[in-house]
């Protein structure tokens, strides 16, 4: 897979879920069998607002070069995540 389209797809994958843990945190929580008090819907509104954060620097990205120093750092830093994620 490209370099774009890891960016692209990461973007959208990211924005999903952002306005969902914006739009809708009460219903993304029961999907994963949780029920928010009012702190965890201010914790879920927090995660939303990075994941959209998050899009907006992946699809900034998509078009990029590898080469730049920042395009390698958001590399590392998507890889990073995305282990710590799977584990």
């Amino acid at each position: 897979m490209k370099l774009g389209m890891w960016f692209t797809l990461g973007a959208l994958v990211f924005a999903v879920f952002g306005v969902a843990l914006l739009a809708a945190p009460n219903w993304m929580s029961t999907t994963y069998g949780m029920n928010l008090n009012e702190a965890g819907i201010f914790v879920a509104n927090l995660l939303g607002t990075f994941y959209i954060f998050a899009a907006v620097v992946s699809w900034g990205a998509r078009n990029s070069p590898a080469t730049e120093p920042a395009v390698r750092g958001l590399i590392l830093a998507s890889f990073l995540g995305d282990t710590l994620g799977f584990i």
